[in-house]
């Protein structure tokens, strides 16, 4: 729309129709716990110059595993959609058969769009919904011409395998527990760093090539983490359930602070294997340093209820000069 609340000419855009509706009965997917593409989108849309003319393009990540880019008046990007969607080529490098790779196509974190490599035009970063079926969910890099890519249009090195402790696909809930958290960017050790955790994993670095650069501490030492008999058995381990992260400077000294809710890992245990009426885990607000690794003093705190797909937001409302 524009300011006036007239419809912008050449939208609404929208997926690909092919996947508008299944078949009835639908087919079943191929590996257990996988899923079939289907129709819908459920995150805000990013806007990025992808084409470096100064416009900005709108992307849209969709259930149907794909990535779409229009331009201004709702033409497709050149080079747009792109699939995200692991290469059979990928397989052996994580050690994936046909048989063990899940994959639920739906994209439901927005994407993240930065220019971690420096080439002065920005890579977009998507979270995928896909597991090695054991301790391995992903994390892909697209280049800003998609398709029309030289070699394809993924970064070379990814995707990226995001470790998780205990399997990496939803056990209850259609696409809650799934994949990789959306990715965050930020400053660490003077260049861009990509934030991000799989699920049940830590909370991850990496650089523009992939590598890890830093592996964020999951200790739950606060008092928050002691037991609360007889609700919690306490947690000396957190991990990433579910939600997004964010950055915030919360001592004001100009670096910032990592952000992400998180669960304890023997509360989870607990809540998902004991017999009897079902426990929640407990989950946390959990703050970490980007230099260090270290979970900042204070925290993590304790929440009630799941942040499913939120995201933590840091700012100053007082007069102490620091962050909430």
């Amino acid at each position: 729309w524009d300011a006036h609340g007239h419809r912008l000419r050449g939208f609404p855009q929208h997926s690909n129709p092919r996947y508008w509706s299944l078949p009835v009965p639908t087919p079943q997917a191929p590996t257990p716990h996988g899923r079939l593409p289907s129709r819908g989108n459920w995150s805000a849309p990013v806007l990025a110059d992808l084409d470096g003319n100064g416009q900005l393009d709108i992307l849209m990540s969709a259930y149907d595993g794909f990535v779409y880019a229009f331009r201004p008046d709702g033409r497709p990007v050149p080079g747009w959609p792109v699939e995200v969607k692991l290469p059979r080529a990928d397989y052996a490098r994580f050690g994936i058969t046909p048989q063990t790779y899940i994959r639920d196509s739906k994209l439901m974190y927005p994407v993240g769009v930065a220019d971690v490599l420096g080439t002065g035009r920005p890579q977009v970063y998507v979270s995928s919904f896909e597991c090695n079926g054991a301790s391995q969910a992903f994390l892909y890099g697209i280049w800003p011409d998609g398709n029309r890519h030289r070699g394809g249009p993924y970064l070379p090195n990814w995707p990226v395998a995001v470790p998780t402790f205990s399997r990496c696909y939803d056990q209850s809930i259609d696409f809650v527990g799934e994949g990789t958290s959306a990715p965050v960017f930020g400053p660490v050790d003077g260049k861009l760093g990509i934030f991000t955790s799989g699920i049940s994993g830590p909370v991850e670095v990496l650089n523009g090539d992939g590598s890890v650069l830093r592996t964020m501490s999951s200790a739950c030492t606060s008092a928050a983490c002691a037991p609360l008999a007889p609700y919690r058995p306490g947690d000396s381990l957190t991990v990433t359930l579910t939600g997004q992260g964010a950055l915030g400077d919360l001592r004001n000294t100009g670096t910032p602070q990592y952000l992400q809710s998180t669960t304890g890992a023997s509360s989870l245990t607990a809540g998902l294997t004991s017999p009897g009426p079902a426990a929640l885990p407990q989950t946390y607000e959990e703050a970490w340093s980007p230099s260090s690794g270290a979970v900042v003093a204070g925290f993590p705190r304790r929440q009630d209820g799941f942040p499913f797909f939120t995201a933590p937001l840091a700012a100053d409302l007082g007069d102490d000069a620091t962050s909430q």
